[in-house]
């Protein structure tokens, strides 16, 4: 493990942005210049208010934008939750913003039929009558700059509520859908257009990530080209087991060794790997 790494939280600014936007789902960036390999672990100072230190531990998962740093995750200890406990502070001489215009009244149409139909987020017509009140739209679910934190905000939604934010979901949220208790919201998640593959890598470690979310990822070639998500998905217990055997077929002859010597994955992939290598006269 690497030194202690300091991060300095005494600016309102910072402290408010650590807490509504990171904290929140378990997450701190870290500013250094420093090179970090990802899943490092990490011990991180947290200086807040009057001198006052907090001791959190977690992960390096991502590089921070522009090589600033990188982000951690944070693991659940005491220090976490006291920074959680910190009231969000409240920002001082922001300009209010000049209010808007009021705009002019449009004329009101003759009939019904001159109305044209409204349209949902997807861009696909209402087919309630008119003045039906359509659903919120999923960007506006979740509240980044509200005090309550992401994951209590997720769990005032519904289920459907959370399938549609699933779609759309910022880097932080989708961390919290993937470990839904609603397996179905899972695939939605890894089919988010803007999930990376790094989120991919860590989405096919999960023990319990629903099987349809599994299949979808070892159906992607996209996806199946790094040998760290082929691995994970052999290793996945919830992974199907039609995958799996494909996946195996895939593997090298050193993989296929540590397969057949692991007892973290099912023995019918381990028959498999053993096979394989026995046919190859390597055992």
């Amino acid at each position: 493990m690497i030194a202690p790494l300091i991060v300095d939280l005494t600016d309102k600014r910072s402290l408010r942005r650590a807490l509504t936007e990171q904290l929140s789902v378990g997450a701190l960036e870290v500013p250094t210049s420093m090179s970090v390999p990802l899943l490092t672990p990490i011990t991180v100072l947290v200086m807040v208010e009057d001198g006052h230190t907090v001791s959190l531990t977690g992960r390096a998962v991502a590089p921070m934008p522009g090589g600033a740093g990188f982000f951690v995750q944070v693991e659940p200890n005491e220090g976490l939750e006291e920074l959680r406990g910190i009231e969000v502070p409240a920002l001082e001489s922001e300009p209010e913003p000049e209010p808007e215009p009021e705009p002019e009244p449009e004329p009101e149409p003759e009939s019904v039929e001159a109305l044209e139909p409204l349209e949902d987020e997807e861009g696909g017509e209402s087919s309630g009558p008119p003045g039906t009140k359509l659903p919120t739209p999923a960007w506006k679910l979740i509240d980044a700059g509200s005090t309550v934190p992401i994951h209590k905000q997720l769990k005032e939604l519904g289920v459907s509520d959370r399938v549609r934010l699933a779609r759309q979901a910022t880097r932080p949220v989708r961390a919290l859908l993937l470990r839904d208790i609603q397996k179905r919201i899972h695939l939605e998640v890894v089919k988010n257009p803007k999930i990376t593959d790094e989120e991919i890598v860590e989405a096919t470690k999960i023990a319990n990530l629903s099987p349809g979310a599994l299949r979808y990822i070892a159906t992607q070639r996209k996806y199946t080209r790094r040998r760290d998500v082929v691995l994970n998905l052999i290793y996945n217990p919830s992974t199907p087991s039609d995958q799996s055997m494909k996946l195996v077929s895939t593997l090298n002859q050193s993989e296929l060794l540590k397969i057949m010597r692991s007892s973290r994955v099912r023995e019918k992939l381990q028959i498999a790997a053993r096979k394989k290598l026995m046919k190859a006269g390597v055992i």
